[in-house]
């Protein structure tokens, strides 16, 4: 009887935890959750269709998994090893991370991971767009 209540008031709790999500109006930037006034909508989206459709994420809080590359201070979310190896930064995105050191950075370097924060459509002179303000981030392979 007792499990039964709990679970009951774990789904309850998941029903409203998921309800009071809400997408971001229009010109209003995500941040970071802890720092939030309003909740964003997290879309979970290729590294293909950011760079791709970079205008349709703009400023949208993204979930993107790839491969992650720091070369002289700059962090780089690549499509592939591959590209990582050989420089192809049409295939990829600059990553920017806030109050994160660099060096806490290094033991995702040369790993496929998955980040979320918020995109930033627009060519630079080493990527296809900027995923800004990271707060996530997590290995794809131990």
């Amino acid at each position: 009887m007792i499990t039964l209540l709990a679970r009951l008031i774990f789904v309850v709790f998941l029903f409203q935890s998921a309800a009071s999500y809400a997408v971001v109006k229009e010109g209003q930037p995500c941040i970071k959750p802890e720092n939030r006034t309003h909740q964003c909508k997290i879309e979970y989206v290729s590294i293909y269709r950011l760079i791709a459709n970079g205008k349709d994420f703009d400023n949208k809080l993204v979930n993107v998994s790839g491969y992650l590359k720091i070369v002289d201070r700059e962090v780089s979310l690549y499509v592939s090893e591959n590209d990582a190896k050989h420089g192809l930064y049409m295939n990829s995105l600059h990553a920017s991370f806030d109050g994160i050191h660099l060096s806490d950075l290094q033991k995702y370097n040369g790993k496929f991971v998955f980040l979320e924060g918020t995109f930033i459509n627009g060519w630079t002179d080493s990527s296809s767009g900027t995923v800004d303000k990271v707060y996530l981030l997590s290995s794809l392979r131990k």
